[in-house]
């Protein structure tokens, strides 16, 4: 029920209190690409409400769970960067789910969520490399948790080789070779 009057709030702020609007124009790919943007970071925003409820469910308990969120929707930086078509959404949103399997691979001592974060780091890096840089210090708290199993972190760099692996020929291709 939290998490479902959350997304209403959420919502109203999307659509009620947006502040930039796409220009009035005849060039209509610009607008449609321009409102693909904002939903994309509006996606990327609901995505980071939710991890962020979870994580202080899981550490604080309800209360804390309701106490990041307010504290989340009531943030003016995640208001605009949510309601306006910025990639700062995206980084959050990767960021949020790397410390959310990094925090269950070490409550839980179960080295999956922590592979899954491998993976999931090297996707980081096609979103931008800031991502990987910050998504660093998260990976070293697992790596931290698992400094005795050595084979866990040598196949979450692997897995990480490979999340990269999936971006890199794209990007090269793109860039013209």
């Amino acid at each position: 029920l939290f998490v479902l009057t959350s997304f209403v709030v959420y919502l109203f702020f999307f659509f009620f209190l947006m502040i930039r609007r796409p220009p009035r124009s005849t060039l209509f790919p610009y607008t449609t690409l321009f409102r693909s943007l904002i939903i994309s970071a509006f996606c990327y925003g609901g995505l980071i409400l939710a991890i962020v409820l979870d994580l202080g469910h899981r550490m604080a308990g309800q209360k804390g769970a309701i106490l990041a969120g307010a504290f989340l929707l009531c943030s003016p930086m995640f208001i605009f960067n949510t309601i306006t078509a910025t990639a700062y959404t995206s980084y959050g949103s990767v960021l949020a789910l790397l410390a959310w399997l990094n925090y269950r691979a070490v409550t839980e001592k179960r080295s999956g969520f922590y592979l899954f974060a491998g993976f999931v780091y090297g996707l980081a890096g096609g979103i931008h490399s800031v991502t990987m840089t910050q998504g660093l210090l998260l990976m070293l708290c697992g790596f931290w948790a698992f400094r005795k199993a050595r084979q866990v972190w040598i196949k979450a760099a692997i897995l990480a080789f490979f999340g990269i692996a999936c971006w890199l020929p794209a990007t090269i291709a793109i860039a013209g070779g």
